[in-house]
Parts: structure tokens; sequence; C-alpha cells
């Protein structure tokens, strides 16, 4: 199967933070993967009387989770031993995102968080990072060229969260550089001129709930339109680099006031997306 390949483009223009990113050439960790059987015991009980159906439904969610855990292949570009998102052999940008928020009270017995390290790893020259990679050679689904390629925007918010509830200093500046160099790719290569964002249903992660107008593709159009979790997840993307307290405050301000002015609550409340059929 053809797939495209990191930094296979003819061109780039190279950003000086992916080249501080210390997840490309990262070699993978050994050990063996964790079972959810051995550690069931070492994960968050639940107490929750004349419940016990939700609590087993919540037992094997662990269990399920427990049992997409893959090891990082080398010859991929993966660097961290990862939960699958379990659909077709591929890693998602988004899936992932939500699944480390999950995974994360699960720390102690694997890092779940660590999925994301493999989205790092292949981030190209330019800061563009593609949304779904392949687990088992290397390779990726779409060309960076392709509305499809990339978002949504919802690394940083996982990061954050992550450093909120494990305090994680030396992680949040390791992604420090990755995010900045993606979130400048996104601003150049996913804005309109006005300072809106675009996307479309594939890159947004909400492919079955389409929003263009008639005469354009609800997976891989973006309608000619702004998008208003496009917008948001960039704002946000801001909030989360200026608050990362690593003395990077004055770059991550920068980025804020230009999103503020872009995507401010004044624009946002009028660049909501809903199509006329009311979805």
């Amino acid at each position: 199967m053809k797939l495209f390949q990191v930094n296979d483009n003819l061109d780039y223009a190279e950003d000086e933070h992916v080249k501080k990113n210390t997840f490309i050439g990262k070699e993978p960790s050994g050990g063996p993967l964790p079972t959810f059987a051995e550690n069931k015991g070492k994960l968050p009980c639940p107490i929750w009387e004349k419940h016990k159906s939700v609590v087993d439904c919540y037992y094997k969610a662990w269990e399920l989770a427990f049992g997409n855990l893959r090891k990082a292949k080398k010859e991929a570009g993966f660097v961290s031993d990862f939960i699958d998102t379990a659909f077709n052999g591929y890693l998602f940008m988004w899936d992932s995102a939500f699944i480390v928020m999950f995974g994360k009270y699960g720390r102690r017995i694997f890092d779940f968080h660590k999925t994301l390290d493999n989205f790092y790893s292949h981030q190209h020259k330019d800061g563009y990072i593609c949304r779904e990679i392949c687990e088992e050679q290397a390779g990726e689904q779409w060309t960076r060229d392709d509305p499809c390629s990339t978002g949504p925007n919802v690394l940083p918010w996982a990061e954050w969260e992550y450093y909120l509830l494990t305090g994680d200093r030396e992680r949040i500046a390791r992604v420090f550089d990755p995010l900045l160099a993606y979130h400048k790719w996104l601003q150049l290569n996913r804005s309109w001129p006005d300072g809106g964002y675009w996307s479309c249903g594939n890159a947004c992660g909400m492919d079955n709930q389409p929003r263009q107008e008639d005469g354009y593709n609800p997976w891989s159009s973006h309608g000619f339109m702004t998008w208003i979790d496009s917008c948001a997840q960039m704002w946000a993307s801001c909030w989360a680099e200026k608050r990362k307290p690593h003395g990077w405050n004055r770059k991550a301000q920068c980025l804020r006031s230009s999103s503020t002015k872009k995507c401010g609550t004044k624009r946002l409340r009028f660049t909501t997306t809903v199509a006329e059929t009311g979805i």
C-alpha cells in the first residue's frame, strides 16, 4: 500500500522549533506490556453501592484498554509503547488525545500518555503532523496538502490536562517546541485571510456531523467556511502554551495576542458553522 513519508515533500520552510523536538529519532523503550489481570488491583477503585453493573463496566473499559496496548516499532518511526486506536492499524490524533484523558488515571501501571510521543516523532521539518500514522511500517495516511491530513489541534489540551494531574514539568517542557511548531503550521496553512480557521469532516474529528452547504463534500471540503471548533482549539492552544511554567510566556503571549485578534469572543460569536440543515 502506498504511504506518504515524513519529510517526503519537495520543499519545506523549516521551523526552528522542530529542530528542538527531542522525540524525533528517540529510541523505543523496552520491556513487556502490562496486563489487566495482573494490575487490576492497582487501578483506582470506584465505590458505589448498589451499582455493581456500573462498576463492572468501568473495569471492562480498563480491560479493553490494556488489551489494546502495543509495542512501539522502530521501523514505523514509533518511539513509545502506546494504546491502539483499534480501528484500522493506524494511530489517530483525535482519538488518542481523548483516550489518554482516562488513561492518565492508570499511569502508575502504564504511561498511556506517551502514546502522543509517536505523533511528535513524526513531525515534519515545517511543523506539520499527520493525524493518522501507520503502526506497522514507516508512513502516513495523508499528504500534508490534503484538507483531511491533520487536526484537530487538541494535543495541547491533552498535554495541559496531564500536567494539571501530574505536575510533570519535564514533559511540559519537552512538548513545548513540537506543539508550538505545529500551532504555527496550522496558523499558516489552515487559516483564512481574516484570521479565521477552517477544517473538514475528516480533519475535525466529527465526520458524522456534516455542516457544509449542499455541493461540498462533508468529509474533505472546508466549504469556504470558518469553523468554530478549529478557532476555539487554536485559541485554547495559545492559552495552554502561555500557562506552561517554563519561561516561554513571551513567545506564547505573541501567539495568544494573534489568536485573540483573529478568533476573539466577538468573532467566535459570529462564526458558528451550522449548516442550513440545522445540524
